[in-house]
């Protein structure tokens, strides 16, 4: 290994031998990574493993200390870990190493990368999903997938809180066949609507009629949705169901005052 480099990276090797153990080589870019000066890596070895915090920190000494000239197994280590700098801004890194022996002793040989780039977008990826988790639950109406087996995948809180559902284990794999909120006979409706939907690829919109636990009704407008990803590959559906109960009552009191009218105009005349 070249002693002096210009990686963008931090290199080093660990060595064990009958003498004693410690860091053979550290690059310079230790000390613009983590202010630590190289030659002090190689004179205490606390001063690169103090960089690490803990757990991460004893795992890479137990790595580095529990092996040996006759260990012909010692597995590789990767070890991701986060390192405040001077500036207080948080960084992230991934340190890898490779074991090998010889006839003095047993050698690590690694690196120390930056890995912000890729943590930060993980990070955004992570947020962002959150957040729209969290504006899913703000929805007054059911918001749910399914996979193209009918099978849910996930939904807002109105929707978990229609089926009943208090944990991801009351609804992982299961259909609206499988649901404490609806009867074995209007779940299978569902289910065979959303299959043929699949199927012909067409969108869905549809009214349910449903049966509170009291016997009143309880009607909905529901729209659903196939997906498919960029190669057209079918993925499932997407749906959203809205409460229209008292839209619902309106148009047949509505209704039924018109026929009475009608039926009244029909009786007057005759």
């Amino acid at each position: 290994m070249e002693k002096n480099n210009n990686y963008p990276f931090v290199l080093f090797t660990f060595k064990s031998t009958a003498q004693g153990c410690g860091f053979d080589f550290c690059s310079s870019a230790i000390h613009d990574y983590f202010g630590v000066a190289a030659s002090d890596v190689m004179a205490n070895p606390d001063y690169f493993f103090n960089i690490l915090p803990e757990p991460e920190k004893s795992r890479l000494q137990r790595g580095f200390s529990e092996t040996s000239p006759q260990d012909s197994t010692a597995q590789p280590i990767n070890i991701e870990f986060s390192h405040q700098r001077l500036n207080n801004q948080k960084h992230r890194y991934l340190l890898q190493a490779q074991y090998s022996a010889n006839h003095d002793g047993s050698c690590w040989s690694g690196a120390i990368f930056s890995v912000d780039a890729s943590y930060q977008k993980l990070e955004a990826a992570i947020k962002s999903a959150n957040y729209f988790l969290f504006l899913q639950d703000q929805l007054p109406d059911l918001f749910y997938y399914k996979d193209t087996h009918s099978r849910f995948l996930g939904g807002n809180k109105a929707w978990r809180d229609f089926h009943g559902f208090n944990h991801n284990d009351d609804w992982q794999g299961k259909t609206d066949m499988d649901s404490p909120r609806l009867g074995a006979e209007e779940g299978k409706k569902i289910f065979m609507e959303e299959q043929a939907m699949l199927r012909s690829g067409i969108p869905l919109r549809n009214r349910e009629h449903l049966k509170n636990a009291d016997g009143t009704d309880k009607y909905q407008d529901s729209i659903k949705v196939p997906i498919f990803d960029n190669k057209k590959k079918l993925l499932g559906l997407v749906g959203l169901t809205r409460d229209v109960t008292d839209q619902a009552n309106t148009e047949f009191a509505l209704a039924n005052a018109k026929t009475a009218a009608e039926q009244a105009g029909i009786a007057k005349s005759s």
